[in-house]
This record gives C-alpha cells, sequence and structure tokens, in this order.
C-alpha cells in the first residue's frame, strides 16, 4: 500500500465513519503501522474524552504511536495536540517556507502542542 494515498483514519474515526482498528495500516516495515489523517479536509469537533480514550487504546495495543495529523491549520483546531506525547511537524521539501514552518509551529503551541522537531519530506507528482 502507499502511504501517500487518501485513505480512511483520524477524521473518519472522530466522525465515527470508521472504526480506529479499521483505519490502521499495515506497512512494508515489520511491526509498523500507519494511522492516515483520513479523507476529510475540513476541521472537526474532537471530544477530548473520545481524544484519550482513543489514545489509551493505541498506547495499548503499540509501543509507539506516530498519527499523521493532517495540515496544521487544521490540526491546531483538534484536541489531541495537548495530549500528545510528541509532534514532529512535516515539511515539505520545496514547498514549506520558513515562514510557514514557523507558523504552523506557533498554531500547534498555541493549541497545547510541543513540536520535538521537523521531517523533510518530499512529495513525489504522480506522472
Amino acid at each position: 500500500q502507499t502511504l501517500c494515498q487518501p485513505k480512511s483514519g483520524w477524521a473518519e474515526i472522530f466522525t465515527q465513519e470508521v472504526k480506529w482498528s479499521d483505519a490502521i495500516l499495515s506497512t512494508a516495515v515489520e511491526h509498523l503501522s500507519y494511522l492516515p489523517a483520513g479523507l476529510e479536509s475540513r476541521a472537526f469537533p474532537v471530544d477530548a474524552d473520545s481524544v484519550e480514550q482513543l489514545f489509551a487504546e493505541l498506547k495499548r495495543r503499540f509501543e509507539y504511536v506516530v498519527l499523521d495529523g493532517g495540515v496544521a491549520s487544521q490540526a491546531s483546531r483538534a484536541g489531541w495536540l495537548a495530549k500528545s506525547d510528541r509532534i514532529f511537524l512535516a515539511v515539505e521539501q520545496r514547498r514549506t517556507t520558513p515562514s510557514q514552518a514557523r507558523e504552523a509551529t506557533r498554531r500547534i503551541a498555541s493549541a497545547g502542542g510541543k513540536v520535538h522537531g521537523s521531517i523533510l519530506v518530499e512529495v513525489m507528482s504522480a506522472k
């Protein structure tokens, strides 16, 4: 499976369209699973109890939980940022400017999240 393809994830879990266990994707790497941001591009209300319950379930099942939080401007409105142990900002090579990265970091911090670093990604265009 290609991880870059849009798939059900966070958005559909919190809008109750899919169970979290059905949204987890396996990868080619042994012992590595992936939970995508989801198909929804709009912000949606997230109840703090639901976030805590989901994080508790994920932490029981997995040693480490790495989530795709989607676009920072939308993720900063979600209640789960403050519940995250660590946040790494994905910065798209040749597209994200330093000022955009600083603004995303500021938004995450204002929502209670703690950015511990960034990951430089290169998005391959479909040919």
